[in-house]
């Protein structure tokens, strides 16, 4: 099991759009932001975003952007979770969490 801690800053607009910026915040990834955006399909409780992904490490690209799929994307009591797939080259398959923080 992998784990990585994050910081994350979901911009959404209405029901029609989403961009989700990860920046993680792990000794071994310092340095590594990832920005996946799209339009965003609502199904009853549930979102569902199909759109892309492209990541920096220290302001520099890394990697191709990519295909995303973010399935079951929805608010919890304090924040919000969803399910990434992204398949090109390879397959990855991330569940995330992120809890609201209430300092800012």
């Amino acid at each position: 099991m992998y784990r990585s801690r994050f910081g994350l800053t979901v911009t959404q607009t209405g029901d029609q759009s989403a961009t989700l910026v990860f920046t993680f915040v792990d000794q071994a990834h310092t340095g590594l932001v990832c920005t996946l955006a799209g339009p965003l399909t609502h199904i009853g409780r549930l979102y569902q975003l199909i759109g892309q992904s492209s990541c920096t490490v220290n302001g520099a690209p890394a990697g191709q952007v990519q295909a995303i799929t973010i399935d079951v994307f929805h608010t919890i009591g304090h924040g919000i979770e969803g399910h990434i797939t992204a398949i090109e080259g390879c397959t990855a398959s991330v569940h995330f969490a992120a809890v609201l923080d209430t300092n800012n």
